[in-house]
């Protein structure tokens, strides 16, 4: 990682990249003539106005989103200037480092050759000295390292599907880590996945089409008395929604839901933003309210987990709300055409899954009753809010 550095441009080839990052900076000089103060007289703005016209034309990638990416580059500290600290990057430059001795990088003892973890590596030493080696880095990951590799992701799609992984410590399979409830499952499941190509549609499928995935969460006192924490999995763990599957489920029964694939993401408080929960925007430095209340992780550190919670806020959340309030008028006008019975039923198998009951059709038709015994909006919209925060629409049987 010392041979490389963090950068920040568009993904294009290189002499579009440079086109476009010299193009950005003529873009910004003229803006701040635009801009300056006193304001430029006519023709001058005239002028100012027609060179920025002709850069767009010239050079139309330069509204591109700019990505964070890694460049062979390694960083020397000189002595030289005001504090003897020069710093130089020396581009397409690969070094090796001294041991940091008690990690005090002026005490520094043997140089360490760039290679990959020997207790990793099935075939003894890899060396590493492609440039910096990242490359090699990833590919040594997938073939020396396969074994654990494997079992980790295999592990972690586990811990997606059924709420904890087959080793409940996903971020640690060494000594202090828990141990596989299933050791044999877990090296056969890696096993078929390295053969299938590190297929991960497969693996989703291996694991759904299991009749183990496949079981409610119905509890019976047998499986309770023999394996109280279901760690041999005799149900199916009943568990609450992430926030973004929650959130996206909400804008799907309400027919909001923007499926494309790909493009910037927004936050959360952008109106009209209804793209899947994986596009919105998570700022490390200060966490959205919303996303902390509803146990969104640090995104300053690592997070193997999601700890679920229920808490007042969230309730509040869900009864006050202007955006819960928008999905409900959502979810009330897509259905607005129907008869009483057959709007009730729509609302139940889009949010829950499955019918109503006899007892709760009938609460709905008196619910939904205005002071003159007719079926009101604003009643629907109610009894709406209440199905999507009822424990059954948050919670995942």
């Amino acid at each position: 990682m010392a041979s490389s550095q963090l950068d920040e441009r568009p993904l294009l080839d290189a002499e579009t990249t440079q086109l476009v990052i010299d193009g950005r900076k003529q873009l910004q000089q003229l803006q701040q003539q635009l801009q300056a103060k006193p304001a430029p007289e006519g023709n001058v703005r005239d002028m100012l106005e027609e060179q920025l016209a002709a850069l767009r034309a010239a050079i139309p990638q330069l509204d591109t989103p700019f990505a964070h990416v890694l460049r062979e580059a390694t960083l020397h500290v000189l002595p030289q200037g005001e504090d003897m600290t020069r710093l130089e990057y020396r581009e397409g430059e690969a070094m090796d480092l001294e041991v940091f001795r008690r990690g005090n990088p002026a005490n520094r003892g043997d140089l360490v050759p760039r290679r990959f973890l020997t207790v990793l590596s099935a075939g003894g030493e890899v060396p590493l000295r492609d440039g910096s080696g990242r490359r090699q880095l990833a590919d040594a990951i997938l073939e020396q390292g396969q074994a654990l590799t494997a079992r980790v992701i295999v592990n972690r799609i586990w811990a997606e599907h059924f709420g904890s992984g087959l080793v409940r410590t996903t971020s640690d399979f060494g000594q202090q880590g828990e141990r596989p409830s299933h050791p044999e499952l877990l090296d056969y499941l890696a096993w078929r996945f390295v053969e299938q190509g590190w297929d991960l549609k497969w693996l989703h499928r291996q694991i759904l089409h299991s009749r183990v995935w496949q079981q409610g969460s119905f509890w019976h006192e047998a499986g309770s008395t023999t394996d109280p924490d279901n760690r041999l999995l005799w149900r199916s763990p009943r568990r609450q929604l992430p926030f973004e599957m929650w959130r996206d489920a909400m804008l799907s029964v309400s027919g909001r839901l923007q499926r494309e694939v790909g493009g910037p993401g927004k936050t959360i408080d952008t109106p009209d933003f209804f793209r899947r929960s994986l596009y919105l925007v998570v700022d490390r430095e200060e966490l959205h309210p919303v996303q902390r209340i509803h146990d969104f992780p640090e995104a300053s550190a690592h997070s193997p987990v999601r700890v679920p919670t229920t808490t007042p806020l969230q309730q509040l959340y869900l009864l006050n709300s202007d955006w819960v309030l928008q999905r409900t008028q959502d979810f009330a006008a897509r259905t607005a055409d129907l008869p009483v019975d057959d709007r009730v039923s729509r609302i139940w198998m889009s949010a829950w899954g499955r019918p109503p009951t006899e007892r709760e059709l009938s609460l709905a038709r008196e619910f939904v009753k205005d002071a003159a015994g007719d079926p009101g909006e604003e009643r629907w919209q109610d009894l709406i809010q209440s199905v999507l925060s009822a424990n059954e629409f948050y919670f995942l049987n």
